[in-house]
């Protein structure tokens, strides 16, 4: 999920590319929405989405139980930030731009089940 509709088709082409199947979302609350009524494998969210930003999305996932691993995407590449990301409850941290090796990178991280 990407706020930014052309950053949002370039993620999911980038995401297609790597041989997902993507479903996007508007913002947060909607993205939010989509999870709760579907099972997906990964959630990749902008940090900075409108009406519900990525670490609000993450800890409501995690309050209602889901598990499914979260990547937040954010132009703000601070450590603090990565801790922030950590610390809400996502698994990986992407800072922007996303190129598709990071992004490959990522993915290869959680499904290990490290932090990316």
């Amino acid at each position: 999920m990407e706020d930014n509709p052309i950053n949002r088709v370039i993620l999911a082409e980038q995401l297609q590319a790597l041989g997902c199947e993507v479903e996007l979302a508007q913002d947060g609350v909607e993205a939010l929405q989509l999870c709760q009524a579907h099972d997906f494998d990964l959630v990749v969210t902008d940090i900075n989405m409108p009406r519900m930003d990525g670490h609000t999305l993450a800890r409501r996932l995690r309050a209602e139980g889901v598990l499914l691993p979260v990547i937040g995407a954010t132009a703000n590449a601070t450590a603090e930030e990565r801790e922030r990301c950590l610390a809400s409850g996502m698994q990986g941290y992407l800072s922007k731009p996303i190129d598709i090796a990071r992004l490959r990178q990522a993915l290869s991280a959680v499904r290990q089940g490290d932090p990316a």
